[in-house]
């Protein structure tokens, strides 16, 4: 009896519907993208969200190398592991170790191709089809080397919890994936070498003289495969084999997790900078999900649903989370699948015509025309609502501005009289200015105007502000080197001690931060939630979530967020329509300890006095379309502030001293952008007329975002 499984005929009746079913995977696969981003996703629009695309692109080439590199190897040792076991089974007609190499990179490639990784199967197909090995001898390596691998996860399982447990960090997760992984290698080895044995031959002792039809055919099967288990397990190899499967899941982790880092590298450094064991167990958490029979396509959707579940469990931000895990899973699919279309082009040319059997018949037409229209549906909505977000266009200029030029020589007169006008004044302004290359925080001492760089940094730093004992900044950062000011989303807050000049990062996707008192910094996250941190114990807490705000838009974007402690209410500015008013493209508004933000003005750049007294901001209607006005914030009241009588009287960035003497602001002779036109700065007494204002900075490149501190 010839006890070769035909795969062909196996899968005859499968193969009428396996069309559909891909594309019914598809469909599911994008559905589950769509919902999981709708989840983590904070609204924000596409001109200011971390895109798909911007993540792609950000990817550190030096991982992409590592990772193809540990991909071959693992691929080299994946070969001699299925050798091993293939040969052990005591069949004598294998193919050589290049072919079965070819064979096991289809392997890899097919493997997260259907559900519950019945990809694997391709394994069998191509060297049953292809090179004429007996499944029954395909099947019993393929199962051993898949319940070693749940073997070298507990082994690299067991590593990470002695390792977090000599760190200090917690294993608490850990030893739970321990626990439920030594459940999946009992049940594996209980039923591959024990269950399976009493189960052929509990079969033949039901039917002792069984024919010549499926039946027999059937036990005949299950004997050579009890056979090849059996063999495999007299040979002796085991020990070599989990050797080998230790060093493929290394491998296998250690690469993903080079990947990892490399993705999260520039624009997710809350992720890049968790803990190693975290993100290792959210990667195996994510691979666990892409092993479950969910009906997805190469595992999308189930891959980053499982990771997403455990970062979450970790405390990691959600939005986050899943950006770096579709884009790692991206990331290695392209490259597997790279590897696995060179393996199957070498089979058709070398493996025969058996290969070409392996062809399917086309698939009933009806059902495939629903599945196809459902899927065309699905990826509709899937790239009409989360396009915007993989492939935004950044708002803003795209590159470094020029950094132009001092213009100290022409305007030596002014200076000396600004000095003199400043002879009382004894303190300093810092600023963002790209006069050095690239926008990076300066410091000038008054009176004598002496200007020098704080920061020296690739990337660029802009809204400084200054703690209220002038000890300490904090600034934006963007997170890879060059970033619109318009983008309100790719930016760190950093805090820097003045004296010391120690540096580190408060809080990740964040900017325009503020102090509302010695020990406590406000920013802006995510474009659309005002935060607050303890700078001693990093504690944080949300003071303002615009998306939860009743009235306003569930994609609104804020700017320049200001809270006052003893109001305990945030001012911002935001798009009008998003925030209630009907006219004109920006306004202010104000939160309420109830019902939704009050709308203020048209106008952006809104502040609170430090006593609360009033507000001020820039509006429209002035000499050059810009002016600031002073608001009351009890009764509403709007009055003309200041405007300049000057050329420079396009100004903007204004900001109080913080006993409210001292203005200091940038103007322009009618460049807008704010990081990129020719702004000056200038001081202003609040007591004096307009054109007493002092300018202090003589340069042709961008000056912007000042804040000034009194001794």
């Amino acid at each position: 009896m010839n006890i070769n499984l035909s795969i062909h005929s196996a899968l005859q009746a499968p193969n009428r519907t396996i069309a559909v079913r891909l594309v019914v995977a598809i469909t599911v696969s994008l559905v589950t993208l769509l919902v999981l981003f709708h989840i983590t996703q904070s609204q924000v629009e596409s001109r200011a969200a971390t895109g798909l695309v911007d993540v792609l692109r950000s990817t550190l080439p030096s991982a992409l190398i590592v990772y193809g590199l540990l991909l071959v190897v693992q691929l080299f040792l994946r070969t001699y592991r299925y050798q091993l076991l293939l040969t052990a089974t005591g069949h004598p007609n294998l193919p050589g170790m290049i072919h079965i190499g070819m064979v096991t990179a289809v392997r890899n490639m097919l493997v997260d191709l259907l559900p519950a990784r019945l990809g694997e199967l391709g394994f069998v197909a191509l060297l049953n089809r292809g090179y004429r090995v007996p499944a029954s001898v395909c099947l019993s390596a393929l199962s051993i080397a898949i319940v070693f691998d749940f073997i070298g996860l507990l082994v690299i399982l067991s590593g990470l919890a002695v390792w977090q447990v000599t760190s200090g960090d917690a294993f608490q997760w850990t030893l739970s994936a321990i626990a439920f992984v030594i459940l999946l290698c009992a049940t594996g080895l209980v039923g591959l070498f024990f269950v399976f044995p009493w189960l052929e031959q509990r079969l033949r002792s039901l039917f002792p003289t069984p024919g010549s039809g499926w039946r027999a055919r059937i036990l005949d099967f299950f004997s050579a495969l009890k056979t090849a288990i059996i063999n495999t397990r007299q040979n002796g190899r085991f020990a070599r084999v989990l050797l080998l499967t230790i060093c493929i899941r290394a491998l296998k982790y250690g690469g993903l997790f080079v990947l990892f880092s490399g993705v999260t590298h520039h624009l997710l450094p809350g992720l890049h900078d968790a803990p190693i064991g975290t993100v290792v167990l959210g990667l195996i958490g994510a691979e666990l999900g892409a092993s479950l029979p969910i009906p997805t396509f190469m595992s999308f959707g189930s891959y980053e649903g499982f990771g997403l579940l455990t970062f979450s469990a970790f405390g990691i931000d959600a939005e986050q989370a899943l950006m770096a895990l579709f884009s790692t899973h991206i990331w290695s699919q392209l490259m597997d699948y790279g590897i696995g279309l060179v393996g199957w082009f070498l089979i058709l040319i070398f493996a025969g015509k058996g290969v070409k059997n392996l062809a399917l018949p086309k698939p009933q037409r009806k059902l495939t025309v629903a599945a196809a229209t459902l899927a065309c549906a699905s990826l509709v909505t899937f790239v009409y609502w989360a396009g915007g977000i993989f492939l935004r266009t950044p708002a803003g200029a795209s590159d470094f501005p020029p950094s132009g030029e001092s213009v100290a020589a022409e305007s030596s007169h002014q200076r000396d009289n600004a000095q003199r006008a400043l002879e009382d004044i004894n303190g300093f302004v810092v600023w963002s200015s790209n006069r050095s290359g690239n926008h990076d925080i300066w410091k000038m001492t008054l009176p004598d105007m002496v200007a020098t760089p704080v920061t020296q940094h690739g990337h660029t730093e802009f809204y400084p502000r200054i703690s209220p004992d002038g000890s300490k900044l904090v600034f934006a950062r963007s997170v890879q080197p060059y970033v619109s000011q318009r983008d309100w989303v790719q930016w760190n807050v950093v805090l820097l001690d003045l004296k010391s000049g120690h540096q580190k990062v408060l809080s990740p996707q964040s900017t325009f931060p503020f102090w509302i008192d010695p020990h406590t910094v406000g920013y802006l996250r995510n474009g659309n939630s005002v935060r607050q941190m303890d700078i001693q114990d990093l504690t944080e807490t949300v003071l303002f979530d615009a998306t939860a705000q009743d009235g306003m838009s569930s994609q609104v974007l804020l700017s320049t967020p200001h809270y006052h402690p003893e109001r305990k209410e945030v001012v911002f500015t935001a798009r009008q329509h998003e925030i209630g008013l009907n006219s004109g493209t920006w306004g202010t508004a104000r939160s309420t300890a109830q019902g939704p933000p009050v709308g203020m003005e048209k106008g952006c750049q809104v502040f609170w006095s430090e006593d609360g007294a009033f507000l001020y901001q820039v509006a429209g209607g002035g000499r050059q379309k810009t002016r600031f006005v002073r608001i009351d914030p009890n009764s509403g009241e709007q009055t003309p502030w200041f405007d300049s009588a000057g050329e420079y009287s396009h100004e903007y960035f204004p900001k109080l001293s913080s006993d409210s003497r001292i203005l200091v602001f940038g103007a322009s002779t009618g460049g807008h952008e704010h990081d990129t036109a020719d702004y000056e700065l200038f001081l202003w007494r609040v007591d004096a007329s307009p054109d007493s204002a002092v300018r202090l900075t003589f340069h042709t490149g961008n000056d912007n975002w000042p804040d000034v501190f009194l001794n």
